[in-house]
């Protein structure tokens, strides 16, 4: 029994080599730094396809000038600026919106999104006596079509959504939901951009947007519509039965 403690010190040695054999192994969150649309697209596309929690991180004093759209994020992803006045993902109006969240846990911090743009179709032809309206264009900046998403200090600036035109005189109704951001469900906020109001439904009068945020099927600001002539919704009955509305700019592709 003498040997006891001397038998024991090599075993606890290879044990926590063991352990740290086993933290080693641990997937570890990736970090990229990015300077400009090539880097950036290259690192949304490798944090999709890596199964980690990753950093995107741009500098203070960076502009990262888009013309094309990014690839949809479909991951967890934390895409952080290091300044929120200097650090700048700017869409340059080109008709693209900046960012289109698909999936997964993801968060915006500390940098400025401006210039963005969603477009929505137009409508889809005659189908009553209202016409089509046409389509939402949703959240320029943003568009959360599924996932969680958190935001700090982030600045919206000059981010615009345009909606589709109406097939008739009487069903001009051109949505443009969620100038800054849109998505499917979440918190309406006023400002930033006109958006669809109302009765959002299977051809409804108005689209569903929001001044800022696009909350689907949930209204905070009546401007624009990107439904059909009538007035149809969920728990709603049609008045009027009215044409097919435009695609909404959800798209992302």
């Amino acid at each position: 029994m003498q040997h006891t403690t001397q038998d024991m010190i090599p075993r606890r040695t290879v044990l926590a080599s063991a352990i740290l054999i086993a933290l080693g192994g641990t997937a570890q969150a990736a970090n990229f730094t990015v300077s400009d649309e090539t880097t950036l697209i290259t690192a949304i596309k490798t944090a999709n396809t890596n199964n980690e929690d990753d950093i995107i991180q741009i500098p203070a004093n960076t502009t990262i000038s888009l013309t094309r759209f990014l690839p949809l994020i479909n991951s967890n992803i934390n895409i952080e600026g290091a300044d929120q006045a200097t650090s700048i993902v700017d869409g340059n109006n080109t008709g693209d919106r900046i960012f289109f969240v698909r999936s997964g846990t993801v968060s915006f911090s500390n940098l400025t999104l401006k210039n963005g743009t969603a477009l929505g179709g137009g409508a889809g032809g005659e189908g009553g006596s209202g016409g089509g309206g046409g389509g939402a264009g949703l959240g320029g900046a943003l568009f959360i079509y599924d996932g969680s998403v958190s935001i700090e200090n982030v600045i919206f600036e000059n981010n615009r959504a345009f909606g589709g035109g109406g097939s008739s005189p009487n069903s001009n109704y051109a949505g443009g939901g969620g100038g800054g951001m849109g998505g499917k469900g979440g918190a309406g906020v006023e400002g930033g951009g006109g958006g669809g109001g109302g009765l959002f439904g299977n051809g409804g009068y108005s689209g569903g947007g929001g001044g800022g945020f696009y909350s689907g099927g949930s209204a905070f600001a009546a401007y624009g519509g990107g439904g059909g002539g009538g007035y149809t919704g969920a728990g709603l009955t049609a008045s009027d039965d009215g044409g097919n509305g435009g695609p909404n700019g959800t798209d992302g592709t």
